[in-house]
């Protein structure tokens, strides 16, 4: 079993100089040894019959590879979970061309508990119902992309938390980060979707782009404007 080629070319377009495309390529390597063995991430034998392999899988088995050990730096993550959201748009787009099915206006698509999406208001959301019920390898896609774009950002959050907590400890000591940290402990989940339009697939929290969502979350507990999105978003 080989490693999807399309994760290849992806991979390999990133910035070959970059420390992080470095480690993202040695994840690479060792996801494609896995697979050559016929062996999920965790090391179990695969049984082909039972086990779709898609390329977003491959970027999921890729962020478990991550690190080799040595734990796993956040921008690596990002830039593999853009990968795999670009990857489950092109999948969408060619399944929405083959059905005839328009992205203007934009399709909205959340997921419940078990997985299911559940599509916005569109002229054609019951053939994009049909077309999801009748392709489950398609929705499976697009639900582990969601997943691991929401890793990605859940360690971004993480990030600026951090950077919060020990900024505030270090102006006023333990009841300055105290109230960092009861912000983030009380903070509401934010909710967010998939939006598929002429920008491609994108996830939106509270209805902001990744990179605006971050930005906010960092200048509310006092960071600044720029001060901590890094160039992951």
């Amino acid at each position: 079993m080989q490693i999807s080629p399309t994760v290849v070319s992806s991979v390999n377009s990133l910035s070959p100089s970059d420390a992080s495309t470095q480690r993202i390529k040695a994840a690479l390597q060792v996801t494609q040894t896995d697979l050559q063995s016929n062996k999920d991430m965790m090391g179990n034998p695969i049984a082909d019959g039972n086990w779709t392999h898609n390329a977003v899988d491959d970027y999921g088995n890729m962020i478990f590879n991550l690190g080799g050990g040595k734990g796993i730096n956040a921008e690596d993550v990002v830039k593999i979970a853009d990968l795999a959201i670009k990857e489950a748009g092109n999948q969408l787009n060619s399944a929405f061309v083959a059905a005839g099915i328009t992205t203007s206006p934009p399709v909205e698509i959340k997921f419940d508990n078990q997985g299911n999406p559940l599509i916005g208001d569109h002229p054609q959301k019951d053939k994009i119902i049909a077309l999801f019920k009748g392709n489950p390898d398609l929705t499976d896609t697009l639900f582990k992309a969601n997943n691991i774009k929401e890793l990605s950002v859940t360690m971004q959050e993480g990030g600026i938390y951090s950077s919060a907590y020990s900024q505030a400890y270090a102006r006023g000591g333990s009841s300055a980060a105290d109230a960092v940290y009861n912000k983030f402990a009380y903070m509401s989940k934010p909710d967010t979707n998939l939006l598929f339009g002429n920008k491609g697939l994108e996830i939106l929290y509270n209805g902001k782009t990744v990179g605006q969502y971050l930005q906010q979350l960092a200048s509310s507990v006092g960071l600044g404007s720029g001060a901590i999105v890094n160039g992951f978003a």
